[in-house]
């Protein structure tokens, strides 16, 4: 304990002798109702070898001092509050104090969105096409977000949940199956596939304003034809925080 104080002590003297000192602060909130997170983890690893965490105060504020930054040194700072569930943000703060010759305070904040919720108005539509299990569009592009969730979110675990419109005769068998050709492509890249629960609705869950009666009350074929399409699709929604691998159970 007095080694590691003596070094920090060290550190911020050196600064202060060569004019300079640096920290960085700022807030954790979440991201819809912007209310500040108590207890919110926040990191910092720097490219001298440190690795330090702090949590966020009663106003979501966090604060690291000068005896942790150096100069002519890069860091990256990110939050996490999975332990009241939130997704960790994929967005990381880089900051650096390589060729400053000024002290300067950084600032990062961060937002934080409540896991348990439908994820699909994130990343681009996942439709598929008529009585297929094949996506329209690119399937990675869709689905490459999904992936780095996981990958940002590693004790996490979700469920896709596939759904069919209302004129396809086997849209429960179909669902089921494009819920699948997600847990597929999402294990091949990498994902445990005890991380996702693929469950296939059929068109028992259609989207507001495109149920069997809502889409019988269209005029034109061409709504009732755009409202189908809209069915036809793979939703994901986060349904715990504390998945472990069987080897670290």
């Amino acid at each position: 304990m007095k080694f590691t104080l003596l070094i920090c002590l060290t550190l911020c003297l050196f600064n202060i002798i060569n004019g300079q000192t640096f920290s960085v602060k700022g807030t954790v909130t979440d991201d819809k109702t912007q209310r500040p997170l108590k207890g919110a983890v926040v990191r910092i690893v720097g490219s001298d070898g440190l690795d330090a965490i702090v949590k966020t105060d009663s106003t979501g504020y966090y604060f690291f001092d000068s005896s942790k930054l150096k100069s002519n040194t890069s860091y990256i700072v990110s939050a996490d509050a999975s332990d009241q569930d939130y997704l960790a943000s994929s967005a990381k703060a880089n900051i650096t104090t390589v060729g400053l010759t000024e002290s300067k305070i950084f600032t990062a904040d961060f937002q934080l969105r409540k896991g348990g919720v439908i994820v699909d108005r994130f990343f681009p539509l996942l439709r598929f096409y008529y009585e297929k299990a094949d996506a329209v569009g690119s399937l990675p592009d869709s689905l490459n977000y999904i992936v780095r969730l996981l990958k940002d979110n590693p004790t996490i675990k979700i469920e896709a949940d596939g759904h069919g419109s209302p004129d396809e005769k086997d849209a429960m068998p179909l669902s089921m199956e494009r819920a699948l050709v997600c847990k597929i492509y999402m294990f091949t890249q990498g994902i445990d596939s005890a991380r996702i629960v693929a469950k296939g609705w059929g068109s028992t869950k259609p989207l507001e304003g495109c149920s069997k009666s809502d889409i019988r009350k269209m005029k034109t074929k061409e709504e009732k034809i755009q409202a189908c399409e809209m069915d036809r699709r793979v939703e994901f929604r986060v349904l715990s925080f504390n998945y472990k691998p069987k080897d670290k159970q």
